[in-house]
């Protein structure tokens, strides 16, 4: 879709706004039988889900030492203001070590000896000897440039591998604004810092002298690599698209582990050729939840809104279980409504603590340990990956519901119009050649405008699909409003169109289809029979 320069009276200028464990630990335990509606098909089946006896800030997983480290918040009936030691297998209460007040946000060396402690309420981090298992060095954040927010957080932590002395912090002020990420070498703040967006997550990379960051709080989206020298942290490379191609939603998370990147959207990201290895094929990837690997990195589990919510994520949800090298579905269950993504009770942190145990945080602190049965997925799996990577799709129309996006006309902040723009069916020709059908419905918000107008996009190449490989297509013929100057005149009105584009490669079953010239992407169409 062309741009027209009027603002007010033409489509253009457009954003988007789019345990077993003792007795005196659990103050709630529920074990689901047919309540947790087990999926009866794939090789992973959900056993039981037991909500653990404490109000939990933050969790972090030591597989080496097979231990869970959790922050306790000082508001919780059991162990507040502490960390709290579990066994891992099984669940059991290992010791407690006490703190002073708050302790949230967590990180830990990789050799099992240090771990860092964000503490809330007195702008500081508290290192912990796990060797000793009693605190260390406590050092204070620093302080922000605007008077107006001064306390300062931690949101994200990575230890730096092999120098256990030394931890990065991305931090945000009280009002949830970002400071930058600094560099800490036995508590004292390095020479060199980085203050930009591009690093409000961080996570650690395949060397030990670079970290990936990645800006999970503006329309920017941008991935980062940083070098960790003798002197503190710098950006040595920022990459713009890599996930802001992906979905047309604020990436809210990624994981790194043995080479990849992890993303709650469901892509799986190679970070040193910067592209798009495969995706899991979630529900709905723009209602964003936690993403976990299992240790072996054999396993990638979502909670996601399950497939009887609706399209905002209200309803139930589920945990959905993938096979990390071929992206096969293993195992769904429903968490029989711990809480709709709508309410304040949304996931926020998911955990593999073994091939068959996962560890669920969720935003109201509550915590839960989930067991699921592996029964021997590997008889499922196909005998070579190109088995796989077959299209699951033949000629016929595959119709779309909620395939939308929604195209703003302002006039500086106020809203004038509103163009719904959505993918109604994909018809698939004998040739294998695809037909996206189109609608474009106007809203009117203001008597400022009398109508809209959308230019022919023949030739327009901004106008183009993308698949879950990396592979673009550019259109080879379209109709109707896809190809003609067309004007709205009411609200409520609908104007259609379509654009074909060429067979998909092998492997393409999702498609993203961009209207780069309004900067907005109809995400996750799916064509799968």
């Amino acid at each position: 879709m062309q741009k027209s320069k009027n603002k007010i009276s033409y489509l253009g200028m457009i954003t988007i706004i789019p345990l077993l464990l003792t007795s005196i630990f659990f103050n709630y335990s529920k074990t689901f039988g047919d309540p947790l509606k087990i999926s009866t098909s794939g090789p992973v089946s959900f056993k039981k889900m037991e909500k653990l006896g404490v109000k939990a800030n933050d969790t972090i997983y030591d597989p080496n030492k097979n231990l869970i480290y959790v922050s306790v918040s000082e508001t919780s009936e059991n162990f507040p203001n502490t960390i709290l030691v579990l066994n891992a297998n099984p669940v059991t209460v290992n010791t407690t070590i006490p703190l002073s007040s708050e302790p949230n946000q967590l990180g830990i060396a990789n050799d099992g000896s240090m771990l860092y402690v964000g503490m809330d309420k007195i702008e500081s981090i508290q290192r912990v000897n796990l060797n000793s298992q009693t605190q260390d060095i406590l050092f204070p954040l620093g302080e922000t440039v605007n008077t107006q927010d001064p306390v300062l957080r931690a949101i994200d932590m990575v230890v730096v591998q092999d120098k256990p002395n030394t931890v990065i912090v991305s931090m945000k002020g009280q009002w949830d604004n970002f400071y930058g990420t600094k560099i800490y070498e036995d508590g004292v703040q390095m020479e060199k810092q980085i203050d930009s967006y591009s690093n409000v997550q961080i996570e650690p990379s395949e060397l030990v002298t670079k970290v990936y960051g990645y800006d999970s709080e503006t329309t920017l989206a941008a991935f980062s690599e940083l070098l960790v020298s003798d002197d503190g942290l710098e950006e040595i490379s920022s990459n713009y698209d890599l996930f802001r191609d992906l979905t047309s939603s604020y990436l809210k998370e990624i994981k790194f582990k043995n080479q990849y990147i992890y993303t709650s959207i469901g892509a799986k990201i190679d970070p040193v050729n910067k592209s798009v290895a495969g995706h899991y094929q979630l529900q709905n990837s723009s209602v964003l939840g936690p993403v976990a690997i299992s240790p072996n990195s054999e396993r990638v589990a979502y909670v996601t809104p399950s497939d009887k919510s609706t399209f905002d994520g209200s309803g139930e949800l589920m945990i959905v279980i993938y096979h990390q090298k071929d992206f096969r579905l293993l195992g769904k269950a429903y968490l029989d409504r711990i809480d709709t993504y709508q309410e304040l009770n949304r996931p926020i942190e998911l955990e593999f603590l073994s091939d068959s145990k996962l560890l669920l945080l969720t935003e109201q602190k509550d915590l839960y340990l989930v067991d699921v049965e592996i029964l021997g997925f590997q008889s499922f799996l196909p005998t070579t990956l190109k088995d796989f990577q077959l299209p699951l799709f033949s000629p016929g129309i595959y119709p779309m519901t909620d395939k939308c996006t929604e195209i703003p006309i302002k006039d500086g902040d106020e809203l004038l119009a509103r163009v719904d723009m959505c993918a109604t069916s994909v018809e698939v020709l004998q040739n294998g050649d695809m037909k996206f059908n189109i609608s474009w419905t106007s809203y009117f918000f203001s008597n400022q405008i009398n109508f809209l107008r959308k230019g022919s996009d023949v030739g327009n190449t901004n106008m183009n699909v993308r698949d879950i490989v990396g592979n673009r297509y550019d259109h080879i013929g379209l109709g109707g409003a896809a190809a003609e100057t067309t004007y709205w005149y009411s609200d409520g009105e609908t104007h259609t169109g379509w654009y074909l584009f060429p067979a998909a490669e092998t492997g393409a079953t999702t498609f993203y289809f961009h209207d780069d010239d309004q900067g907005v992407i109809i995400s996750d169409i799916v064509l799968k029979e």
